[in-house]
């Protein structure tokens, strides 16, 4: 996806990957004051509430 900040310089490239019941955020900034890429989010399919961990987000880098 690509995200267009109307009105403004920035531009957010978001990629999203599947592999088989996780997937993986990762999102690129074209100009920033600081960092231009972000920590990765990370998560899973969950059957069953309460049955796979807290839903908490993972450094899986």
């Amino acid at each position: 996806m690509v995200w267009r900040w109307i009105e403004t310089p920035y531009v957010d490239t978001v990629t999203c990957r599947f592999e088989g019941d996780n997937v993986f955020i990762d999102k690129i900034r074209n100009v920033s004051f600081g960092a231009k890429t972000f920590p990765r989010f990370a998560g899973r399919l969950v059957t069953e509430l309460g049955t796979q961990g807290t839903g908490a987000q993972e450094d899986c880098r």
